[in-house]
């Protein structure tokens, strides 16, 4: 289901970045914003499109911009790790976020990659969700 179709008060996947742990959040609000550049990011058999100030929790590095991300960059899925392979850039087109309660996390795509709601990014110490330095 693409984001723009979600409506508040659905529930999506979250995952908290230092415990690890994952829940179901309610999507507060969609948020539009008008045609901008978007990044189309293929990792696995599929592709997101994103703009390029959109968070992503990249394995190793933690929340990244879009337009920061690169090819062979590890993204954080619910299955696993999965590498990006092609990065392209598209015509510009209207963008749509979620705003999420009580947390700021969600999974998209037949992947579920991790993505950031675009609130305050907190910082973490996380390598990977749940996976903190020493």
């Amino acid at each position: 289901m693409t984001i723009e179709k979600i409506q508040p008060g659905c529930r999506v996947l979250s995952q908290d970045v230092d415990s690890g742990e994952l829940s179901f959040r309610i999507v507060m609000a969609t948020t539009f914003r008008p045609s901008s550049t978007i990044l189309r990011i293929a990792v696995g058999e599929d592709e997101i499109c994103a703009t390029k100030g959109h968070p992503f929790w990249v394995n190793g590095k933690g929340w990244r911009m879009a337009k920061h991300l690169s090819t062979g960059d590890v993204l954080h899925t619910l299955t696993g790790p999965l590498s990006i392979s092609e990065i392209t850039t598209r015509p510009a087109e209207p963008a749509y976020n979620l705003v999420i309660a009580d947390g700021d996390t969600y999974f998209v795509g037949r992947n579920s990659i991790l993505v950031h709601d675009n609130k305050q990014l907190e910082p973490s110490l996380a390598l990977v969700p749940g996976l903190l330095a020493e």
